[in-house]
């Protein structure tokens, strides 16, 4: 949809706030990469070993390979890694099911990977707590370009298969979807730093 002169919030994390930030400046977002984007799909996840990283299917042989009183004491950080990389993995899935969805049946709706997120005042609470970070600094903007909104029920980020990202996706991409308090504009336009909060 078609945003003009309309007011909105965004959360930044803090070490990635630039110059372009600050408060009266005008830019335009144009498409380019985001932070969440670029994290996730450039993430190391190989084992991290006492000296170096070794890929996953590695360090399950080198576990396999120790006495079991041994195996049992790196056990749990074996699952807690694997838990790790498994939930990042199946968000990287979710992701390219997703801009696939939107590149095949609605091109002119900004993409999740080369957009901001911004939420109405009623949800700075809600994504505050969903970043589960401290380090966020909120944002009144103003906005002219175009939005998706969307419902975060619609992203769930378990293991699931491709044909369940794709009922996802379909959820997602539902056109004229209404605000709530988890819903999420993605944006791709001019923005304009009104506030710091």
């Amino acid at each position: 949809m078609k945003i003009e002169n309309k007011e909105f919030f965004h959360l930044k994390r803090s070490a990635t706030i630039t110059k372009e930030w600050e408060l009266g400046n005008k830019f335009h977002w144009n498409s380019r990469p985001n932070n969440f984007s670029k994290n996730i799909f450039s993430m190391d996840l190989r084992f991290p070993q006492v000296k170096d990283k070794v890929p996953y299917r590695t360090a399950y042989e080198n576990l396999l390979k120790l006495p079991d009183s041994e195996k049992n004491k790196r056990l749990y950080s074996y699952f807690h890694f694997t838990n790790f990389a498994l939930n990042k993995t199946s968000m990287m899935l979710r992701e390219i099911v997703l801009e696939n969805y939107r590149k095949e049946n609605c091109p002119h709706l900004p993409s999740r990977h080369n957009a901001i997120w911004i939420c109405q005042k009623e949800g700075v609470e809600y994504w505050k707590n969903a970043l589960q970070t401290d380090n966020t600094v909120t944002y009144k903007i103003r906005l002219n370009g175009e939005m998706h909104v969307a419902s975060e029920k619609s992203l769930y980020s378990d293991v699931q298969n491709v044909n369940q990202y794709l009922e996802q996706a379909e959820l997602y991409w539902t056109p004229n979807q209404k605000w709530t308090i988890d819903a999420e504009g993605i944006f791709d336009g001019e923005i304009e730093i009104l506030e710091k909060i």
